[in-house]
């Protein structure tokens, strides 16, 4: 399948290092949002499909993993609450768009 052979032909999403500043991790984040939004605006159907689908890996598999990102409530300081909260936006964003894609590419495929 197409978007098989998209994603094996990327790079994987690494794991994530808890030796690496969390916000470092979330600049990464905003980095591949604005890069998902510009592949999809400028009507690269199979680059904004990989992008949507390597922003999610990231932000749904990877980024829970960071200690920092797991921290709750009284332990967690207000830029972690803030950076999670864009983290579900971004997420629930991110899917929303993939799904679109998808749409478009099974059209194109004629399914």
């Amino acid at each position: 399948e197409m978007r098989d052979s998209l994603m094996a032909s990327e790079a994987d999403v690494t794991d994530v290092d808890a030796s690496v500043p969390f916000p470092q991790y979330m600049e990464y984040s905003y980095s591949l949002f604005t890069n998902a939004m510009r592949t999809s605006t400028e009507g690269y159907i199979s680059r904004t499909y990989v992008a949507w689908k390597f922003l999610l890996i990231l932000l749904v598999e990877k980024l829970p993993q960071h200690p920092k990102f797991k921290l709750r409530g009284a332990t967690a300081d207000p830029a972690t609450e803030k950076l999670r909260v864009w983290v579900k936006a971004a997420s629930k964003y991110a899917f929303e768009q993939l799904e679109a894609v998808v749409k478009q590419m099974d059209q194109e495929e004629g399914r």
